[in-house]
């Protein structure tokens, strides 16, 4: 992604664009919000009517946040190659994604801090990540409905509010929103490394687990009788990550919450002298996976730019709403895939 995408713009040009921007748009903008909040509670009222039919008492049908405020994030999403369906549905003729419902195929990841078994030597083969699936079930199955009008409304305000988000310079919930409306269902790809520095807590759960893969590997090689060397395949299981608002609201719109994989090597050393100490070196890779889908029950908040007149602060659409977009053929979800750089740690 370039800087030209990703920066604010600021100074007079900006303003003035800002101003030539909101005098053509707002027009456009609140007929479609009001057609859109008034569908909006009418999905939420029956949520509520089927969650007390089913429960026997009321439950809120959008929940106190969850996976899916995020999407959308605080503004972001501007028009693209999406411009061709908001008179149908686009990509008919395609064939369909190798994983429609986002699983991945892969291997059994190691048991424990995820060490396989240990071969004399400073080599190993590094595992390919485990396998993966999805925790939400989705929208459901792609292109099984006609659109609606309500549907083509959902676009146009999808495509302004990106382009709102990009004016103000927070493109990573547009990005993916925007690959959501390409219809492609093609895996996107996420700049781990910037996650992990962007985000310190996942920076620091990485390292943490990549500590415990080392003390793991020197007390395998010794309990192992090993005078040499000994190097093991990494492969740990998925676990959950979550990038907080207050912490990177870029990270925190482009994807909230994750999972994520270390794969790699991690070669054990005896003590160079009696009585020394064992030492380890590893190279390891973070892996990140996440699925972009709707879900009912959820919604996404996008929060609008305080220089657009007219406007709330900002606009709630469940997920019903975005997902009738899959539905109908006019967007497809995907997963969010990512690789760091390999990284080689020692200790201890």
């Amino acid at each position: 992604m370039s800087a030209v995408q990703t920066a604010a713009w600021v100074g007079a040009d900006a303003d003035e664009f800002r101003d030539s921007f909101t005098m053509s748009v707002t027009q456009l903008w609140n007929p479609t919000i009001d057609r859109l909040s008034a569908s909006a509670q009418e999905l939420l009222d029956h949520a509520e009517e089927q969650d007390a039919a089913s429960e026997g008492g009321e439950r809120q049908a959008w929940g106190p946040g969850g996976d899916r405020v995020r999407r959308g994030g605080s503004g972001p999403l501007v028009p693209g190659s999406a411009a061709t369906n908001l008179f149908g549905r686009d990509g008919d003729d395609e064939s369909p994604p190798l994983n429609p419902d986002g699983t991945v195929n892969g291997p059994a990841p190691f048991e424990g801090h995820g060490l396989g078994r240990g071969v004399p030597g400073t080599t190993a083969d590094a595992p390919e990540p485990p396998a993966w699936s999805p925790k939400d079930e989705g929208s459901g199955e792609w292109d099984t409905q006609e659109p609606t009008d309500e549907d083509r409304e959902t676009m146009d305000l999808i495509e302004k509010l990106i382009f709102g988000g990009r004016v103000v310079g927070n493109g990573a919930a547009s990005d993916n929103l925007q690959h959501y409306i390409d219809n492609t269902g093609e895996d996107k790809d996420i700049d781990v490394d910037d996650m992990m520095s962007s985000v310190p807590s996942f920076g620091t759960a990485v390292s943490e687990s990549q500590q415990a893969i080392g003390q793991e590997a020197i007390d395998q090689a010794q309990a192992s009788g090993a005078t040499g060397p000994v190097t093991f395949p990494v492969n740990t299981d998925w676990t959950g990550g979550k990038a907080d608002k207050s912490v990177s609201e870029k990270y925190f719109y482009a994807t909230g919450s994750f999972d994520y994989n270390l794969n790699g090597t991690v070669t054990a050393y005896p003590p160079e002298a009696p009585g020394g100490e064992w030492t380890y070196e590893m190279s390891t890779n973070v892996n990140v996976r996440d699925r972009y889908n709707w879900d009912v029950g959820k919604g996404v908040t996008v929060d609008v730019p305080d220089w657009v007149p007219g406007m709330p602060d900002v606009v709630s659409i469940p997920d019903e709403q975005m997902g009738s977009l899959h539905k109908a053929g006019m967007a497809r979800e995907y997963n969010i895939v990512g690789e760091s750089d390999s990284v080689t740690s020692t200790g201890p």
